[in-house]
């Protein structure tokens, strides 16, 4: 046999495969016969099906395996050790959990991908099932969802440490509010502020293809809510987006540009003002600020600890039990439960359900307090984020957002709102939204959807800015 012939076999016999495996010869009633080489040459659709199906079937027996370890393990050794003890190992527990999964996407990022390079790739290949792996992984992770406006400094920046571990050229002193995609092709310079909600991602399979093109945002730039940066576009330094604009590919923004697809605002902006880009003596500053606060980022975590702890106070309540740090009986059978605990069991539901409605009064009692007990926003003002203005303006807009998300559509969100004081008339129908109380007034029988930004407010720079007050006039939809 030739070498031409025995190269052609070997193609035959991997094209026969790969039809064995696609999911038009086991399904034929779900794909037609055209669906089998529809991908590509490369693509392995039925591989990736059973791959993806299975890790989502998993997920939940390992979110099953967490519970019972938590049930075996945890919940028995919190009755032989004191409260305090208890609340420092459900907090140190916490903790450990968000480092292994950093650890895990980083191992993953790095073992199925290396680095993302600019190329073109088979949808349903072997290199997107990879890609698929390490952004499930991602999901979990503090890079994993969109940050909601108002979001700390120190999530910034512990969560800007993470994207640069995964090789992406971000700036630590950038503020991204949305998910970053193919890590290594997108970079974003000190200070430039990415809004979202859209990805800021270097994939597009617009052409059929999975596509990666590198994308960049220079420093001190700024991308608005809900603007599109197609892959192979960049953004230069001090350039300015405007909101729900689209950059293509392929496109340079020196300027102020607006709509779709993006065009220059003010002609006599040609290129990026100098006088624009933040100096470097700021970026410094910033970053030591910035990394100042993020060494207290910790003690966020206290009240995701604060739930469990509480289950478990009013477990030791109920079951009377006396604790003594040095006990060594209630060390010897770790692994179970107190019998006054497995009594309490049947009226847990009841309990939780009360608990649940006791923690979303007090959020939202909460809210309210921290809305008329901090300093009033009077618009036009500009704080640097890492002030003590600056994290009290970003406070208040964080506990407002997710309130607002809680509620939802819900008919006493105007009534919650003006405590917190915005100005709404009579009539109005309001769900979830981005506001800045302090600086929103809606008149009377105003109709206002879901997800719309309802404040001036923007982070520019390092800066948290606020040009005006948002106003609504009377049946405003």
């Amino acid at each position: 046999m030739t070498a031409g012939q025995a190269s052609a076999a070997r193609d035959s016999l991997v094209r026969r495969t790969r039809d064995m495996m696609t999911a038009s010869s086991l399904f034929p009633g779900l794909l037609g016969a055209a669906a089998t080489h529809s991908f590509g040459e490369k693509s392995w659709p039925n591989f990736c099906a059973w791959v993806q199906g299975s890790i989502i079937l998993l997920e939940p027996v390992l979110m099953a395996t967490r519970m019972m370890l938590a049930e075996r393990v945890l919940l028995p050794l919190t009755f032989a050790i004191p409260l305090w003890q208890t609340f420092l190992l459900l907090w140190a527990v916490i903790i450990c959990e968000k480092i292994l999964r950093v650890i895990l996407l980083l191992a993953a990022k790095w073992v199925l991908i290396g680095r993302y390079k600019e190329a073109k790739h088979d949808i349903y290949s072997l290199f997107y099932l990879r890609h698929w792996l390490v952004e499930r992984i991602a999901d979990g992770t503090i890079i994993g969802t969109a940050t909601p406006p108002g979001t700390s400094v120190a999530h910034h920046f512990l969560r800007n440490l993470v994207l640069r571990a995964l090789g992406a050229d971000v700036a630590l002193t950038s503020m991204i509010f949305t998910r970053v995609v193919a890590f290594d092709l997108v970079s974003v310079g000190h200070l430039a502020t990415v809004n979202g909600l859209k990805h800021l991602t270097a994939v597009n399979y617009g052409e059929g293809k999975m596509v990666l093109k590198s994308i960049s945002v220079g420093q001190g730039a700024f991308v608005g809510a809900n603007a599109v940066l197609e892959p192979g576009c960049s953004v230069a330094a001090a350039a300015h987006v405007e909101a729900l604009s689209m950059v293509p590919a392929g496109s340079k923004v020196s300027s102020r540009v607006s709509g779709v697809p993006a065009q220059v605002v003010n002609c006599d902006a040609g290129v990026a003002n100098p006088r624009s880009i933040p100096l470097d003596a700021d970026v410094r500053q910033f970053c030591r600020n910035a990394a100042l606060i993020a060494s207290t980022y910790w003690l966020m975590v206290v009240p995701q600890a604060l739930m469990p702890f509480i289950i478990i106070m009013i477990f030791q309540l109920e079951a009377k039990l006396e604790y003594q740090a040095d006990s060594e009986k209630e060390l010897e059978r770790f692994d179970s439960l107190p019998e006054g605990v497995l009594r309490f069991l049947p009226q847990l539901p009841l309990w939780s359900f009360a608990f649940t409605v006791l923690i979303l009064a007090l959020q939202l009692l909460l809210t309210v307090l921290i809305c008329r007990l901090l300093p009033t926003v009077k618009p036009p003002c500009s704080y640097l984020l890492t002030s003590i203005r600056g994290q009290m303006v970003s406070l208040k807009m964080r506990w407002v957002n997710q309130a607002s998300n809680l509620l939802r559509d819900a008919s006493i969100v105007p009534v919650f709102m003006r405590m917190c004081g915005a100005r709404f008339g009579r009539g109005v129908a309001i769900a979830e939204e981005v506001v800045l109380p302090d600086t929103l007034v809606v008149g009377n029988g105003c109709f206002i959807a879901s997800r719309n930004i309802l404040t001036s407010a923007t982070v520019d720079q390092g800066h948290f800015r606020v040009p005006c007050v948002t106003n609504l006039g009377h049946l405003t939809c």
